[in-house]
């Protein structure tokens, strides 16, 4: 019995395999822009746009012909998304006007800013952007981990069971 449970794993296993996907969300706020809209999301699976939303349209538009798929068993899911997107923009929204008032710019004349303090904040975004990919990058190798030990268990059930 052991045998043909091996020979059934080895003959109808082996296109089992794990796949690592990546889905990413860009949100983009701004105050003041007359040409850009206040609030901008955008999905990305892998590196592909997935759907897009602004504070202008204030609804999710999808970018890939397959997500009509995805909606079609689901829906409620255009509507869930643009809930979410809509949260998502008065979050922003408060966010800045929060921002606004801790440096002092809530006028209506722009910032003056030295050349020095730009390069400064450059700086300081460039290693916070440094740093939150250094965590993702751990945050990958800790589920890769956690991946090997559960194979490494399964083994060992499968190998105590035979």
């Amino acid at each position: 019995m052991k045998a043909l449970t091996g020979l059934l794993l080895l003959v109808f296993g082996h296109g089992v395999s794990s796949v690592l996907h990546s889905l990413h969300y860009f949100y983009t706020g701004s105050s003041g822009l007359t040409t850009f809209p206040e609030f901008v999301s955008v999905a990305m699976v892998d590196g592909v746009q997935i759907d897009y939303y602004d504070s202008n349209t204030e609804r999710e538009v999808l970018k890939q012909d397959w997500m009509e798929l995805v909606t079609r068993d689901d829906p409620d899911y255009m509507e869930r998304n643009t809930g979410s997107y809509q949260g998502a923009q008065q979050a922003f929204k408060a966010n800045i006007g929060i921002a606004k008032q801790r440096f002092n710019q809530t006028g209506d004349a722009p910032p003056r800013r030295s050349t020095v303090d730009v390069v400064s904040l450059q700086r300081q975004l460039l290693e916070e952007v440094r740093m939150l990919r250094r965590t993702q990058e751990q945050l990958v190798q800790v589920e890769r981990e956690k991946l090997l030990v559960e194979r490494e268990k399964l083994r060992l059930a499968q190998a105590k069971s035979d």
